[in-house]
């Protein structure tokens, strides 16, 4: 199994702005400049705390923003994917999600020229209603994937999949499948991960959380996103037609927004103090089936020459 004397760090790295646009008004926007200043902050508080981690990251932030991608790499992290497009599993299907997921592959391998491994799926939508998401993502040449969520929730997770990582065997080869943090509390998994969580429970908890993983010889993997880090208020760009929308919409963005800038630094700098974290992937290197796979050499494409860039302006 894999080296459970380490916790995972990861970050999905997307703009807020972009998605929000997308998913409330159904309209494609670029990626703001947001994105590359809280990303930079995370990577300056990784590097003051040497600490590595995962960065799963879209495909149109990558496109847009090449040199964020050159920068997570050249710190020494690593580099996968976190899909195109942002969508849901269940909304692309198959096919597109094939489409998205080898476009995304393409596109970070172009810039960091080397493989891509892992994928989180975009709000964690692989579930038990895409059992086929496993084959294409085997087929596409990724060892690993952390989109299950064991937890129950209106809009994802499978509250019965192990809370321990795990392998999933397909037709076209094997992954491991990486959960995201929770404790067993009352009777169903608490989660702890990250996210709208980290930033809502108290750190005590969470430290709590961590604790009790490591204790029963299990990992804890950590997620978060850079606009979590922003000062800045994150508004709902959509038209108000009445006073009900109105509240709807502010206690919406009172959640979205609660515990983000200097409180989530807080939270991350002591975690990173606290814990023992590293990349995904070094927590496989032990792994006899991971290090006799020959998926890589064999079946991915040739990738193609690196992306000329410039210096990222912040």
């Amino acid at each position: 199994m894999p080296n459970l004397s380490l916790n995972a760090l990861t970050i999905d790295v997307e703009d807020w702005s972009q998605l929000a646009h997308y998913k409330l008004l159904g309209c494609i926007v670029p990626a703001s400049s947001k994105v590359l200043t809280n990303t930079h902050l995370i990577l300056d508080l990784l590097a003051e705390h040497n600490v590595r981690a995962t960065f799963f990251i879209l495909g149109r932030v990558a496109e847009q923003y090449p040199e964020l991608v050159l920068s997570i790499q050249r710190d020494g992290h690593e580099v996968a994917t976190h899909g195109y497009s942002h969508r849901l599993i269940s909304i692309l299907g198959a096919k597109e999600f094939e489409v998205e997921l080898r476009r995304s592959i393409n596109i970070l391998e172009d810039i960091v020229q080397e493989p891509i491994l892992g994928n989180r799926a975009a709000e964690f939508s692989i579930n038990n209603s895409t059992p086929w998401a496993w084959e294409i993502m085997a087929a596409a040449g990724l060892r690993y994937d952390s989109s299950v969520f064991p937890i129950q929730h209106p809009y994802y997770g499978v509250p019965t999949a192990p809370t321990h990582p795990y392998w999933v065997h397909t037709s076209t080869g094997n992954l491991m499948e990486f959960p995201p943090a929770t404790v067993r509390l009352f009777g169903q998994n608490l989660p702890i991960a990250g996210g709208g969580y980290m930033r809502i429970l108290p750190l005590k908890l969470i430290c709590w959380g961590i604790q009790a993983l490591n204790h029963q010889g299990d990992m804890a993997v950590i997620y978060t996103h850079p606009y979590e880090f922003s000062k800045e208020w994150l508004d709902l760009p959509v038209p108000i037609h009445s006073t009900r929308q109105w509240l709807k919409l502010r206690l919406r963005a009172l959640k979205r927004n609660w515990g983000r800038g200097h409180p989530m630094q807080d939270k991350f700098i002591s975690l990173l103090k606290s814990y023992h974290f590293a990349p995904l992937r070094e927590v496989m290197v032990n792994e006899p089936e991971w290090q006799s796979s020959n998926v890589l050499s064999t079946t991915r494409p040739t990738i193609r020459p690196v992306i000329s860039t410039e210096s990222p302006s912040v």
